[in-house]
């Protein structure tokens, strides 16, 4: 019932060399009850195996564990899952689930240990491999058959079992074996469960030593010297008790199992880098879980089956949690259910489908900056099963640079910003720049649409005529191009102003023809106006965009396009406002506007202080917000003048 000497220094050496190979953070364990330990029996009914006796003599050895006594055993090991020996034993801290596998092959190779043989993990390698690949269990334990029932004869061991550390030796699971010992399976036992929880518990003290935590000098073997006696019946159910509660007094200090190495979790969650991924055996995720293991991923399609062995395929539930640090912005979510599936982002239940049935969605969620934990709820009922979940930051909330110009006098990140001038905000860092400031460069006019060129000029139009030093007087229909001398440095400073384009030479030159939307587009000038404009187009023909409207000058032939860029009319409710700034995404063929005054542009709902997403869908466009700004930031005025950079 001992190990030899000579195992216990093989235990000390495997756990000062383990130490060196791992680093693990103990205080950082937060869970409230410990994890499950899942453990695998490997049951080998058959042995057929040259051994050399204890006198020297070469021997061979076939020979059947009788059914009855191998369902005894597993009976009797089974009360020690889950409510039962474990969890009573730990004070509900500590439980296991075990699944049983029986193995048709025989035992060969038996490898010398001591004075006696042991299937060793090199022995059963080809099952370990094929059930218990590493991260699946624990804990394997082997159950074996060492004598014939009816010769008597018997191959020589130590003892009745061997319970060693998790290594890769054995797929990196605690290791035990125990062989038959019929008379101790009996139902009428006092003492059942004992022996299989003796061995299982050498493979938790060495996992548990290693991590760093006290145990008593010999281990589960100090029961007597920790002052501990068998009871009545010759079983050690306190000194179990007391071991797995941590509260073998030694040295003035309580050793052994203390609630703090469940908490750590077991062999495959005490160190979870991926989510933590909790499986019950209910719809419900309710009582503990069966299985708790590190998923790298939600991206699951069990279809009929189920996550693990020890899970059943239907009537299951599922829990995953994990801390991420988001740049913050609008995310797309991609969500695959079957059945039921619920988000929450922190405390705030974000997104909610606790029903039957298979779907897959697009939700976008707002995230604010900072760590957040996520946690993803599942449940299935019957038939095929599955969930996947994984999120992107939306493109126009990637490192998107929104630059403005205030129609009014405003205070933006604690910037005072007056309409003459064009800022910067960027979403991801929640911060205001200041870009060009036009009293610092004698330009006092209301500033009503910007560009930014690739080499960092501005392109500038005002809301009434402004004497430009050295230029002359630039009017609402003209476009000023101003290229800094130092385009890295905000706000700009020194720099020289020259023409872009002149409105009047090409017939803008009404009340209701002044500029208030433009964006670049290669050689393209994009243009809104206050009102309806009339262009003359190749040939003679008119176009008479309208405030909703986008029309297109191109530069290079110097001649207006005959198509509108943006055909307001088709927009419900648009007509009856003004766009009033202007971008192209040139990553897709989405428009982002700002629209004068209160709209209702079908759900979309705002004011100039939004920016609306235009999306063509043939013919039209969908409109939607575009969610510029951090959550809980508003602008405290509208806006003139848009460009955006990603």
């Amino acid at each position: 019932m001992t190990h030899s000497k000579q195992i216990q220094h093989w235990i000390a050496f495997a756990i000062a060399l383990l130490g060196t190979l791992i680093l693990v953070n103990v205080s950082a364990a937060e869970n409230t009850t410990g994890d499950p330990w899942k453990m695998l029996i490997l049951v080998y009914r058959n042995i057929d195996t040259d051994y050399t006796d204890i006198d020297g003599q070469a021997k061979h050895l076939t020979a059947t564990m009788p059914l009855n006594d191998a369902e005894n055993m597993v009976e009797n090991f089974q009360i020690l899952p889950h409510r039962n020996m474990v969890y009573d034993y730990s004070a509900h801290l500590g439980e296991m689930e075990a699944y049983v596998q029986y193995v048709d092959r025989a035992l060969t190779d038996l490898e010398p240990i001591g004075n006696g043989y042991w299937p060793s993990p090199t022995t059963t390698a080809p099952e370990l491999d094929q059930y218990a690949p590493p991260g699946k269990y624990d804990s394997v334990i082997v159950f074996w058959q060492a004598s014939n029932p009816d010769t008597g004869q018997s191959i020589p061991v130590n003892g009745w079992g061997l319970g060693y550390w998790p290594y890769d030796y054995a797929n990196n699971m605690t290791y035990a074996t125990v062989f038959n010992i019929s008379w101790v399976w009996s139902d009428t036992d006092p003492c059942r469960g004992e022996v299989f929880l003796h061995e299982w518990l050498h493979g938790l003290t060495d996992f548990y030593h290693w991590l760093g935590f006290p145990f008593p000098v010999d281990g589960v073997h100090g029961a007597d010297e920790a002052g501990y006696t068998a009871d009545q019946n010759g079983c050690w159910k306190d000194w179990y008790k007391d071991y797995m509660q941590g509260l073998v007094l030694e040295d003035g200090q309580y050793k052994a199992l203390v609630p703090d190495t469940w908490h750590t979790g077991s062999v495959t969650t005490y160190d979870i880098q991926g989510w933590r991924a909790e499986y019950y055996n209910n719809e419900t995720l309710s009582d503990l879980p069966v299985v708790v293991r590190d998923d790298a991923a939600i991206d699951f399609d069990w279809q009929l089956g189920s996550p693990h062995p020890l899970i059943n395929p239907d009537h299951f539930s599922s829990r995953w949690t994990k801390d991420f640090d988001f740049a913050g912005g609008r995310y797309q979510f991609n969500i695959t259910r079957n059945d039921g599936l619920r988000i929450f982002i922190d405390d705030s239940l974000v997104f909610n489908e606790w029903k039957k049935g298979s779907a897959t969605r697009v939700s976008d969620i707002d995230v604010s900056p900072g760590m957040h934990k996520v946690t993803v709820e599942q449940y299935e009922i019957t038939g095929p099963a599955g969930a996947v979940v994984n999120w992107a930051l939306l493109p126009e909330d990637q490192d998107m640079e929104t630059y403005i110009s205030p129609s009014g006098k405003a205070t933006l990140g604690g910037i005072a910003a007056k309409p003459a001038d064009i800022l910067r905000y960027v979403k991801s860092t929640n911060t205001w720049t200041m870009v060009y400031r036009g009293s610092a460069h004698n330009t006092t006019k209301n500033i009503t649409a910007v560009h930014i060129m690739d080499d960092g000029s501005l392109l500038l139009v005002f809301s009434a005529n402004q004497v430009i030093p050295g230029l002359g007087t630039a009017t609402p229909y003209d476009v000023v191009k101003f290229t800094p001398d130092d385009p890295a440095h905000y706000p700009l400073q020194e720099g020289t102003f020259s023409w872009f384009f002149n409105g009047k030479q090409y017939g803008l030159s009404a009340a209701s023809e002044k500029i208030d939307a433009l964006d670049v587009v290669g050689d393209r000038l994009l243009l809104s106006t206050t009102g309806t404009a009339t262009v003359t187009l190749p040939g003679g023909a008119t176009l008479k965009p309208a405030k909703e409207d986008v029309f297109a000058f191109d530069m290079a032939t110097g001649q207006w396009e005959s198509a509108l860029v943006i055909d307001g009319s088709t927009i419900p409710a648009l007509a009856r406002n003004n766009i009033r700034g202007v971008w192209d995404d040139p990553a897709s063929d989405d428009y982002y506007v700002i629209v004068s005054g209160a709209f209702k542009l079908g759900n979309v709902k705002g004011s100039a202080r939004n920016i609306v997403r235009l999306t063509p869908n043939g013919g039209s466009y969908t409109p939607s917000f575009v969610d510029w700004l951090a959550p809980g930031v508003k602008p405290p005025t509208n806006l003139d003048g848009l460009d955006i950079v990603k």
